[in-house]
């Protein structure tokens, strides 16, 4: 359970506002906030920055998911660029090059986060 519940609600809007504005000035402003208490609440409120730790964490979640709805458009659109003659042969190089790169990062990343969550399993199954 995240911890965002457990604010109260000049809180949660004021984190609300945080999430979606450039600047903690605008935010406290949009939530009706005071901009001092919300430096405060974000400096020194344990609560506010374990629930700010979660919203970015959702954000950051949904992004990635957004992301990963893309790569298959971004990967076929690299294709067409690399296999287009008309294309400028340094454009192409480019796609070419990006292809085995992104496939790289992306497997790098996908073995390690399998191996970080066998190492969880392991962790979680001693602890208990």
């Amino acid at each position: 359970m995240t911890q965002i519940g457990k604010l109260k609600p000049n809180q949660r809007r004021a984190l609300v506002e945080l999430m979606k504005h450039p600047t903690v000035r605008s935010a406290a402003a949009a939530a009706n906030v005071g901009e001092r208490t919300l430096h405060r609440w974000i400096k020194d409120d344990e609560l506010f920055q374990a629930a700010m730790k979660d919203a970015q964490d959702i954000a950051l979640v949904m992004a990635l998911q957004r992301l990963a709805g893309e790569i298959p458009a971004s990967a076929d659109t690299l294709a067409r660029i690399r296999d287009d003659g008309t294309m400028k042969g340094s454009t192409r190089v480019q796609a070419a090059r990006a292809i085995p790169a992104i496939y790289t990062a992306l497997r790098e990343h996908h073995e390690l986060a399998e191996r970080l969550n066998e190492l969880e399993a392991r962790i979680n199954e001693g602890s208990n």
